[in-house]
C-alpha cells in the first residue's frame, strides 16, 4: 500500500524515507548521520491528475522489499571494478587548500575513488538523494533509478539503474533519472561498458599482453626499473595493482613502465622523487599537485617527451635554468607556490603555449618570454605585480592574459597596436584610472574584466558607454562594486560626523 504522497523537492509525486529506514541492513556500516538522511521516493512524470501506474506500484513494492539487496549489488560492483574506477577517476584524497592568501581561510577538497577493504565502506563516499520509479516499464514493471552524489564524480553526480533486482548501469545522474537508459539486450556487461566507454584496457587483456611483450625484453638495469616500479606502486600509480598484490616479473614491469604516458600524483605527500623516474621514456604528462616539494624536481629533466607539467600547491621557490631541456613542453603550471622569479631560459621552450604561474610572489618576468612564439595563454593572477610587465606585450601570439588580483595601480600599454590579445583580466587590483584608448590599441579584444578596482564611478560609466559592443565585459559589476564602495564611504563619513557633532 502506498503512503500518502506529496510533491517532493524535485516537483515529483512521492514521499520521503530515511536512509536507515530503507536500507536497515546497512545501519551499522553507515555513519550515524547518514542513517538520518532523507531520500526522496519519486514516481516520475506523474502530474496532479495522475496517480502512479500499476507498473510503478509494482516497482515500488519491490523496492521496499529488496532495497538492501539492491544496495548490496551496487557496493559489490564498485568493489569488483575498483581498479577501473580508480584508473579513470583517480585515487580518493582529502586536500586542504587555501582560499585566500591574505586571510586564514581554507577548504578541504574531497574527491577521487576510495580504496577500501570491505565493500560496505563505500557507503561513506556517496549519497543517495532520490530514488526514481520511472514511467518507463517492461512487463508491467517500472525501471528504478538511484540518484545522488559521489566523491569520484562531483561534476556529473551518481546515477544507478535497476530492473527489479538486476543492476543495469552505474554512471552519471541521468541514469538515475532515466533508469530505462541502462537497459541492454546483453546481460552482465557493466564492466565491459565502463572499460569500452572510457577506453580502458581490461585487466585480463593487460596481463596477457604484458606477458607476451616481456618475452622480447633483455635483462638490463633491472634494479632501477624495480625501484621505480615499487615507488609508483607505493603511491598507487600502477593500473591494475592499486589495491591488488602485484604478480608481474621484472620484464613485465619494464614493459608496463615503458607504456606509461600520464601520471598524476594528487595529494601524495611527496617531497622527493627517485632518479629512476627518467626511465619513463614515453611519459608526456606529469602532475605533482598538492604535495610537499620545496625544490623543483630536477630528475624530471630527463623526460624528453614531456608535453605537460603541473606542479600545483607546493613550496617551490625557483624554477631551474635546466627547464630549457624539456624541449617538447607545451603546458607548464607552477602555481600556488613560492616563486619569486622566472629564469631567462624559459624563453627556450619554443613549443610552450600555456604558462600558469599564478598564486606566487612574482613582481617581474624575464624578457625572454617574448621569444615564445607559440605562447597563447599566460596566467599571472595572484602575484605581486605593480604594473603589467612590458614583455607581455611583446609575446607575438598571446591571446589570453590574466593579471587579476595583483597590485596594479595604473595600466601602461606601449604605443603600438596589439593584434593577438583577445582576453584581458584586470579585476581585483588597485587601478585608479583607465583610458578608452586601451580598446583601440588591443584591436581584437573580445573579453575584458575590470571589476573590483579603485576606478571612479564616473570613469567606469563613461567606459561602459564607449567600449565596443563586440567586447564581453563586466562594467555592470564594476559599477555596482564602485557604488557599494561609495555608499559605505558615505555611511562611514556620516557616522564620524554624528560622532564629532
Amino acid at each position: 500500500m502506498l503512503p500518502e504522497l506529496e510533491y517532493t523537492d524535485t516537483d515529483e509525486l512521492g514521499y520521503y524515507l530515511t536512509f536507515g529506514e530503507l536500507f536497515s541492513a546497512f545501519n551499522s556500516h553507515a555513519k550515524k548521520d547518514k542513517n538520518k538522511n532523507l531520500i526522496e521516493i519519486n514516481f516520475s512524470f506523474t502530474d496532479e491528475d495522475t496517480a502512479p501506474s500499476e507498473a510503478q506500484k509494482n516497482a515500488h513494492e519491490f523496492l521496499l522489499k529488496h532495497a538492501n539487496e539492491m544496495l548490496a549489488q551496487i557496493l559489490q560492483y564498485l568493489k569488483q571494478d575498483e581498479e577501473y574506477f580508480m584508473e579513470f577517476y583517480g585515487i580518493y584524497n582529502e586536500i586542504t587548500q587555501c582560499i585566500s592568501s591574505t586571510e586564514d581561510r581554507t577548504y578541504t577538497n574531497k574527491e577521487g575513488f576510495p580504496i577500501v577493504d570491505k565493500y560496505e565502506d563505500y557507503l561513506n563516499y556517496f549519497e543517495i538523494s532520490s530514488i526514481n520509479i520511472s514511467d518507463s516499464e517492461e512487463d508491467d514493471f517500472a525501471f528504478i533509478g538511484f540518484t545522488g552524489s559521489s566523491s569520484w564524480d562531483s561534476e556529473h553526480g551518481l546515477g544507478i539503474s535497476f530492473y527489479k533486482s538486476e543492476l543495469l548501469h552505474v554512471g552519471d545522474w541521468d541514469y538515475g533519472r532515466h533508469p530505462s537508459w541502462g537497459k541492454n539486450d546483453k546481460k552482465n556487461l557493466l564492466t565491459n561498458y565502463f572499460t569500452d566507454f572510457h577506453l580502458l584496457e581490461p585487466l585480463t587483456s593487460l596481463k596477457s599482453r604484458l606477458a607476451n611483450s616481456a618475452k622480447n625484453i633483455t635483462s638490463e638495469n633491472d634494479a632501477s626499473y624495480k625501484e621505480l616500479f615499487d615507488w609508483l606502486l607505493k603511491h598507487k600509480m600502477i593500473y591494475g595493482y592499486r589495491n591488488t598484490t602485484c604478480d608481474l616479473n621484472v620484464s613485465e614491469k619494464r614493459v608496463l613502465l615503458n607504456e606509461i604516458k600520464e601520471l598524476s600524483f594528487y595529494g601524495n605527500k611527496i617531497s622527493l622523487i627517485p632518479e629512476s623516474i627518467g626511465l619513463l621514456e614515453n611519459l608526456t604528462s606529469l602532475s605533482f599537485s598538492f604535495n610537499k616539494m620545496k625544490t623543483f624536481p630536477l630528475q624530471i629533466i630527463q623526460l624528453k617527451k614531456l608535453k605537460e607539467l603541473v606542479i600545483i600547491g607546493n613550496e617551490i621557490e625557483n624554477i631551474p635554468s635546466k627547464i630549457k631541456e624539456l624541449v617538447n613542453l607545451k603546458s607548464l603550471r607552477v602555481n600556488q607556490s613560492k616563486l619569486q622569479n622566472i629564469p631567462e631560459e624559459i624563453g627556450l621552450l619554443s613549443k610552450l603555449n600555456y604558462l600558469d604561474i599564478s598564486s606566487n610572489q612574482l613582481t617581474d618576468l624575464p624578457n625572454s618570454l617574448s621569444h615564445l612564439k607559440e605562447l597563447k595563454n599566460l596566467d599571472l593572477s595572484y602575484n605581486l605585480h605593480t604594473e603589467i610587465p612590458s614583455v607581455v606585450f611583446n609575446i607575438q601570439n598571446l591571446k589570453e592574459l590574466d593579471i587579476s588580483s595583483n597590485q596594479l595601480t595604473n595600466i601602461t600599454i606601449p604605443d603600438t597596436q596589439i593584434n593577438a590579445l583577445e582576453k584581458l583580466y584586470l579585476g581585483f587590483n588597485q587601478i585608479v584610472k583607465l583610458s578608452e584608448s586601451l580598446f583601440s590599441q588591443i584591436s581584437n579584444l573580445k573579453h575584458f574584466k575590470i571589476a573590483v578596482n579603485r576606478i571612479s564611478l564616473e570613469n567606469l560609466e563613461y567606459l561602459k558607454n564607449v567600449i565596443p559592443s563586440e567586447i564581453d565585459h563586466d562594467f555592470d559589476s564594476a559599477i555596482s562594486c564602485a557604488q557599494d564602495s561609495l555608499s559605505r564611504e558615505n555611511e562611514n563619513t556620516n557616522k564620524w560626523w554624528k560622532f564629532w557633532n
